[in-house]
Order: structure tokens, then sequence, then C-alpha cells
């Protein structure tokens, strides 16, 4: 039961294997733990200062031995806790770092469509954070209830403060309208935003997937579960296309329906 859980998080299988077996021995000189894990002392030695620096094991000297022990299994808790940290610190690097990285495109154009498949619910975020570089006119069709029936509200909201602090793009929205979808708009303070509700029945019978349209970029979303994936297209002339059809959608939505 418990193999294959480390490694999981991060361990090596030989990290594991140490680790496992010190908890069971107890506090141990290096040859002793060696032999029990059947790994040669100088690889014993290096995986047990690996787990050092990972909090997990301790050491300390007696005359001149010295000797390892695992710490509390709620070390192992800790080091997630580090490496959560460590991620969202490089992730948000990353955020910032990715305009710059597309300038590195230059004004090289494509002939032809490019057409990308990401699939589940972090290929799903990855085209909504691509949808950051909209310089202007973002639209989308957002089934925001089944964004919360995934639990994603909380992501919706960082990304709303994410893009905040990009640029402000006053994105054209239509969405199915609910009590929550109306509370959610409200509690995001999305005053840049332009939302228009559709009667939540006729919306799910117009828009079967979600649409997302900027620059000249088309992205379609499946949020089905079990088989969620999205669609990305990049090519000016689908996306001038689309913008059109959205914005015909968009007008005839009656007015006294926005937020």
């Amino acid at each position: 039961m418990l193999h294959g859980k480390l490694r999981e998080i991060g361990f090596t299988p030989k990290e594991e294997k140490v680790y496992l077996e010190l908890l069971k021995l107890g506090p141990q000189a290096v040859s002793v733990i060696a032999k029990k894990c059947k790994i040669n002392r100088s690889s014993t030695y290096a995986i047990l200062s690996s787990l050092e620096r990972k909090g997990v094991v301790s050491s300390y000297k007696n005359g001149i031995i010295k000797f390892f022990c695992a710490n509390d299994p709620n070390t192992l808790v800790g080091f997630l806790d580090r490496k959560c940290r460590t991620y969202d610190y490089y992730r948000n690097q990353m955020m910032h770092m990715v305009p710059k990285l597309r300038k590195l495109n230059g004004d090289f154009s494509y002939k032809k469509p490019v057409v990308t498949l990401l699939e589940g619910i972090e290929g799903i975020k990855q085209i909504i954070y691509d949808t950051l570089k909209c310089k202007s006119g973002f639209r989308a069709c957002m089934n925001l209830s089944k964004w919360f029936s995934y639990g994603l509200k909380e992501f919706l909201l960082e990304f709303k403060q994410q893009r905040s602090l990009e640029k402000e793009m006053y994105p054209k929205l239509i969405v199915p309208e609910t009590d929550e979808v109306r509370a959610f708009f409200s509690c995001a303070n999305t005053s840049s935003t332009l939302p228009k509700f559709m009667d939540r029945s006729s919306y799910e019978e117009v828009f079967k997937n979600e649409l997302y349209i900027y620059n000249n970029s088309v992205s379609m979303v499946y949020l089905v579960e079990g088989n969620e994936y999205g669609v990305q297209i990049e090519n000016p002339d689908i996306a001038t296309m689309q913008k059109i059809i959205f914005d015909m959608a968009y007008e005839s939505i009656e007015e006294r329906n926005s937020c």
C-alpha cells in the first residue's frame, strides 16, 4: 500500500525505499541502512543527504559515528507545502515571462491554421491562461455553471485577478443566467466585463460547448466529465469570421439582460 506513494510526490524509488526502511529501523548508521536496503554505502549516504534536504530525515553524531533517523511522517506534508510554494512562485514568474517569450516569435505569420489539442482540466486551464495575450476584444461563451460544478470558481477568480494585472481587456461574455452566475459577477468586481445573460435552457441548447475568441485564435472547450478537452485554432481568417458571428449573437440578446 505504501510503496509508490512517495514516488508520486517526488521521491526517487531508492529514496522511498531508504525512508520507509528507516521508519522501521529507527536511528541507524549508514552501514546498517545500506545493508538492509541492499544498496552500496556511498549511494546510501547520497540518498540520506537528499532526504535530509527534503526535511524528512535527520542526523546526529554519537562519538565518531553518524546516525540517521526518519523524521515524523508529518514532515512529508511540510515537504509538499514547500514544493507547492516553490511551484506557485515559478508559475507566477512564468506568467510574467510569457509575453516576453512570445516576442521571440517576432512577426512570423502562419499561412495555414495551427490546431492544438489540449486534454483534461489542466489543458483547458492552459487555454484560459492563453487568453491573457489578448490585446483587446476578448469574446467568450462560457457555461460558468459547469466550471462551478468542477469546483473551479476560485480558479476563475484568480484568472480575473491575473488578467487585471496584465491589462484590462473589456471582454464580451455570453453566459447562462442563474443566481450563482450573477452572484459571481458581483463578487468578482468585474467592472470591465460586459456579460449578457441567456436563459439557461436556451443557452445550453444554442451553445453546446464553450467558445473563446481572442486575437487570431479561436478555442472550443468541451466540458464533459471524464472527457474534458479543448481545441485551439490559430488563424486570422477563422478568428475574424467567428468574431462577426459572435457579435451578431451578442447584440441580439436583449439589453435588459445585461449585468
